[in-house]
């Protein structure tokens, strides 16, 4: 992750400090079904969890009670999502 983002995410953290935030980067070449998922979990200006690796997007997002499944289907990363502006 660039620092400059961490950071960031750091600080808005300490102003909420019950909020947990999710940096995630995902790359993906052919087409999606070959990706590779890293990330962290940033909660009170600290990094509480990083995931790397197999299954690293179904662990991040299991910090919230959510399984994805082995095949980390997180529809919001699709492109055909569609974003509810309301």
């Amino acid at each position: 992750m660039p620092m400059p983002v961490v950071r960031a995410t750091e600080q808005i953290s300490i102003d909420i400090p019950t909020a947990r935030f999710l940096l995630l980067r995902t790359e993906c070449y052919g087409g999606g079904d070959d990706c590779a998922n890293w990330g962290q979990i940033i909660q009170n200006g600290s990094t509480i969890f990083q995931a790397e690796g197999d299954g690293a997007l179904r662990r991040l997002i299991e910090c919230w009670g959510v399984d994805i499944g082995p095949k980390e289907i997180f529809e919001p990363l699709s492109r055909s999502f569609v974003w509810d502006k309301n």
